[in-house]
């Protein structure tokens, strides 16, 4: 089973008020070296991640050799986390494998700076199928979408340009959501059963 909970914020929570949530030992197991924004971000997801799987114990998450959390005693059950201004997502897979998510809010993006990027890190198909539709939404859609996969089958930004969104098997289960102004990508194992929805909480 697979679920998305996004948290969009107009102020983030205060650190105490993660603690209370989480506790402060397991919060401060969470944080890992990250200081300020990035902390609160990453503490903020794992808030959700309570919410979403509330008999977890978030005491017992381990990092792998390339920083991506992961539940040592739940074995089936993967998550991922992203964030963009205003947002922070949480994907859950408790039906085995791993999973992807990100997210990027809309604009504005010049033309001249999405080309820029194109031609560094989408594939062929992903610069051809762009330039048929050159429009900012479009480009989040490839954008977001590679960064679900990678983020699903590791090897991070540097694999990127290597990585073509387009392609069924990288994509596994893949789907595109609205989130107001952003574009959220999930990518998960082939024969998982995506939500149609995301659900959207405005408070912890």
């Amino acid at each position: 089973m697979v679920r998305v909970c996004v948290f969009c914020y107009h102020d983030l929570p205060r650190e105490d008020e993660i603690e209370k949530r989480l506790g402060k030992e397991t919060a401060l197991l969470l944080a890992g070296d990250r200081r300020g924004r990035a902390r609160i971000e990453r503490l903020t997801g794992f808030c959700l991640l309570a919410r979403m799987l509330p008999d977890a114990d978030l005491r017992t998450v381990r990092r792998t050799d390339d920083g991506r959390p992961f539940f040592p005693k739940y074995p089936d059950v993967d998550f991922n986390l992203s964030h963009t201004d205003g947002i922070i997502a949480c994907a859950v897979n408790s039906g085995g494998g791993r999973i992807g998510v990100d997210v990027e809010r809309l604009g504005p993006r010049s033309r001249a700076e999405m080309e820029r990027i194109a031609a560094r890190w989408f594939s062929t198909v992903e610069r051809e199928t762009w330039t048929e539709c050159p429009t900012e939404k479009h480009f989040l859609e490839i954008w977001t979408m590679k960064e679900a996969i990678a983020k699903r089958i590791g090897g991070g930004l540097r694999d990127l340009r290597s990585l073509d969104s387009t392609d069924p098997a990288a994509r596994g289960a893949a789907a595109i959501y609205s989130v107001g102004d952003a574009i959220l990508a999930l990518s998960a194992p082939e024969k998982a059963k995506l939500p149609q929805t995301v659900d959207i909480v405005i408070s912890l």
